[in-house]
């Protein structure tokens, strides 16, 4: 019995999502440039031609990958939440925040990584019609910027204190990484401790 449309327009939107899915998963193993086209049909396992049915660039897939899985992740509600709390309770809220979604594993991880690399990114060029949206470390430095000028921490540098604490961040996801260590917010916790002054 022949496939109905619907069925085939389900299949061919399985098989996108799978190409994304492992997309996904490549740049973030393997980071923008030097990803090769290869490493997404390895991890999907599928041919380059079908690969090519449906993107037909490295940075079509790539601007696929930031619209439906990064940019839901960087607008995620709790960054207007710390906007809110500000200070170091807003910092607190985003590190947490950033620590738990590496936890989780899977496509969240994912992104968080591939956002995280954007800036560091050298050979991409966006294809016509798309403009990538800046994802920095703004949102930190001004959260910083209130706890300082309120007295909420020791006086020091804005970027500094920004600095240290993604750096804690990022300590606290690699030890989970390679250690597996989850929901260790210790070093974190210390350091919010210890700036308070």
């Amino acid at each position: 019995m022949p496939r109905t449309p619907e069925q085939n327009q389900n299949i061919r939107e399985r098989r996108r999502a799978k190409l994304l899915r492992a997309a996904l998963k490549a740049f973030a193993m393997v980071g923008y440039d030097d990803l090769a086209i290869d490493d997404i049909t390895k991890a999907a396992a599928c041919s380059h031609g079908l690969f090519y049915h449906y993107y037909k660039s490295k940075e079509l897939v790539f601007e696929d990958v930031l619209r439906t899985y990064v940019y839901p992740l960087v607008h995620a509600p709790i960054f207007q939440k710390a906007r809110e709390l500000g200070g170091l309770e807003g910092l607190y809220a985003i590190a947490k925040f950033g620590i738990e979604t590496m936890q989780k594993g899977g496509a969240e991880t994912q992104a968080m990584i591939v956002a995280e690399s954007l800036n560091k990114i050298e050979d991409y060029v966006p294809t016509e019609g798309f403009v990538p949206e800046k994802i920095s470390s703004e949102l930190w430095i001004n959260l910083a910027k209130q706890a300082v000028e309120n007295k909420e921490c020791i006086d020091c540098s804005p970027e500094d204190l920004a600095v240290a604490i993604r750096d804690i961040v990022i300590g606290v996801k690699t030890r989970y990484a390679n250690d597996g260590v989850k929901g260790d917010f210790t070093s974190l916790d210390l350091f919010f401790k210890a700036i308070r002054g």
